[in-house]
């Protein structure tokens, strides 16, 4: 078998698996164009590879070999097909060889390997080859591709919060796996809190799909300042504007509010640093705060809240008690 032919049989396995690109399958479809012999090398090399594995024993070959036989309906009581069988069983048997080795080295050289980054008390941050950059959070975890290789790139975030800041590349989406939801991009920025009863995604920049795995009628796009929150005790899916969420807040310590409502501000101060607001619905309604804070501990933020509104505010433990003056 000439290197052409190996190089041909190497490149039907690729196609087969759905790993060649545009111009490499053009190749291969003239190639089997250009002759008879040629479309019955790859329906032979096409039936082996749907079996699932290469035959290795001379009964699982002649059985692959019966089958090529009924295809071309060649009739064994004619001597011109025995010679003609013969030759082409010869070349079957050379087309496993290199089918099988094929298969093995395709395997050794696209094989993920995947990779896991655990945080604990400290926020970090990975690289993937594509030169995408996912930050974590504090207690989180994330499965990733030591190299990313094939059209797909995608990582599982199976505990915590993350952000994520996706090289762009239009022919290969990236995704992100969260348990029984995903998220799918093609080169844009956006958070995913994963907690054990809620998923919350937020677009920062780009656009971003995402989808519950059991449900196909669940995609929803999202644009910059979208959110989306799955509630896996209920199923039920809630839209909300991040504008005001301050989702980034673990990672760069800025808190910034625009014509925010309070209970929106409430919201982003127990996100951001863990603790939980009692507030009367009264106060809820009183007018949008607006405000930027960077590097602020939680008193200096209260302390504003107190010069700002007609509120006393109490802290007990990690709990935040606000009242009417």
């Amino acid at each position: 078998m000439t290197m052409e032919e190996k190089e041909i049989f190497l490149l039907i396995t690729r196609y087969l698996a759905s790993h060649t690109s545009d111009e490499e399958n053009k190749v291969i479809e003239q190639w089997i164009e250009q002759s008879e012999d040629n479309k019955r090398t790859f329906q032979a090399i096409n039936l082996i590879w749907n079996k699932g594995r290469v035959p290795v024993s001379a009964e699982e070959t002649e059985q692959a070999l019966k089958k090529v036989r009924a295809r071309l309906r060649i009739g064994e009581n004619k001597k011109s097909a025995v010679r003609k069988l013969v030759v082409w069983s010869r070349q079957i048997a050379a087309a496993i060889l290199v089918v099988g080795i094929a298969c093995f080295i395709y395997y050794q050289r696209h094989r993920i390997v995947y990779l896991t980054k655990t945080t604990t008390s400290t926020i970090d941050s990975v690289r993937l080859s594509d030169g995408s950059v996912i930050y974590l959070s504090l207690h989180s975890k994330l499965r990733y591709p030591e190299h990313i290789t094939g059209k797909q790139r995608q990582v599982f975030l199976e505990a915590g919060e993350a952000f994520f800041k996706i090289a762009r590349d239009t022919t290969r989406p990236f995704s992100v796996e969260i348990n029984d939801s995903k998220v799918t991009v093609l080169g844009t920025s956006f958070n995913i809190r994963n907690m054990p009863q809620d998923v919350e995604l937020s677009v920062n920049t780009g656009k971003v799909l995402f989808e519950l795995l059991n449900d196909d009628n669940s995609k929803t796009l999202l644009t910059h300042g979208m959110a989306v929150a799955y509630n896996r005790v209920t199923h039920a899916v809630r839209h909300f504007s991040s504008v005001n969420m301050n989702n980034t807040f673990w990672m760069n310590k800025e808190l910034n509010f625009e014509n925010a409502s309070l209970t929106e501000v409430f919201k982003s101060l127990e996100n951001a640093y863990n603790v939980k607001f009692v507030v009367p619905d009264s106060i809820r309604t009183f007018n949008k705060f607006n405000a930027e804070f960077k590097n602020t501990s939680l008193e200096n933020v209260l302390k504003v809240l107190r010069k700002v509104y007609p509120v006393d505010i109490n802290r007990q433990g990690d709990e935040i008690i606000i009242r009417n003056k």
